[in-house]
């Protein structure tokens, strides 16, 4: 097959001819070739000896090309397994982004999803916050949030079932509140969490306020947000030109919640992403014991 291709290619013969009868001296365990043109001289390779003819030359000329054909496809191949499938990575981050800063539109909502980064990780901890002091530096402080955001009242911790619970409350230890504001944008964001004693318990509460929000659900409508926590769900306003949406987040023994407000119709998903990811991911940095949680928003 070499052979064949050499004869049907005259630049190819030409090309190796040329690398072949080149000046050269290369000496290495008994191989030695010397000059750059050989008459019916025997070529020496080590252990292997070929005789200065025509079809002996032919046989190199086919040998050399097998090698470089070799050498090439190994390059290529070297090349391929080192190199990432961009395409799919590129795939991946603009299905992400595109979770993150797509319009708050549709009638999917993302509740009952798991987030894959999350879910199965082992390091995760599902501990009771059990102490109001906890709870309480769970909530999100200014610091937490981008610049211009700051809180309007101080943070409220309740210990105990609210009395505004079903019965689904069964195991609550603390519910904490703290609302925040952005005077220069005229944005605001309400954030509740509200810790369980078990990560059952939490998950019965989470579903309870999902089904009441989806029986009462005249004023809101489910949208689609990136997965986050355990479970996460969101909703928005159906009224015209609607300017408050939220978004719950279930973490382990604590339920999440946050409301986020505009001064005009122009809701942003990113935003509302990112603050009920900082929110989950304090609670979850808490359970896990960095105290105090050092997640911020970013938007």
């Amino acid at each position: 097959m070499l052979r064949d291709e050499i004869e049907a290619d005259p630049e190819l013969r030409r090309q190796l001819e040329i690398h072949l009868s080149a000046p050269s001296t290369h000496t290495e365990n008994s191989v030695v070739i010397t000059g750059s043109r050989l008459s019916r001289s025997p070529i020496s390779l080590g252990p292997l000896t070929i005789n200065n003819t025509p079809s002996a030359r032919a046989f190199l000329v086919a040998a050399t090309a097998l090698l470089l054909a070799l050498v090439a496809l190994g390059v290529y191949g070297g090349v391929h397994l080192l190199t990432p499938n961009d395409s799919s990575r590129s795939s991946q981050q603009s299905e992400t982004s595109d979770a993150q800063s797509g319009a708050l539109s549709g009638n999917e909502g993302s509740s009952g999803t798991t987030s894959p980064s999350e879910s199965g990780g082992a390091d995760r901890k599902n501990t009771a916050l059990n102490e109001a002091a906890v709870v309480e530096v769970t909530l999100p402080e200014s610091e937490s949030l981008p610049s211009g955001w700051e809180a309007t009242q101080d943070k409220e911790i309740n210990a105990g079932v609210p009395s505004d619970c079903s019965s689904a409350c069964t195991g609550a230890l603390y519910t904490g509140t703290v609302p925040f504001e952005n005077t220069d944008s005229g944005e605001a964001a309400f954030f509740y969490i509200q810790a369980y004693d078990t990560a059952d318990h939490a998950a019965r509460r989470f579903a309870d306020v999902r089904a009441d929000k989806d029986e009462h659900s005249d004023g809101l409508e489910p949208v689609s947000l990136q997965p986050m926590g355990d479970k996460s769900v969101a909703y928005r306003a159906k009224i015209v030109n609607a300017e408050k949406a939220e978004a719950g987040v279930l973490v382990g023994t604590v339920v999440t919640w946050v409301t986020y407000r505009t001064a005009d119709s122009s809701l942003d998903a990113a935003a509302l992403s990112s603050l009920a990811q900082m929110l989950a991911e304090r609670a979850q940095q808490a359970q896990d014991g960095t105290i105090p949680p050092v997640a911020r928003a970013e938007f």
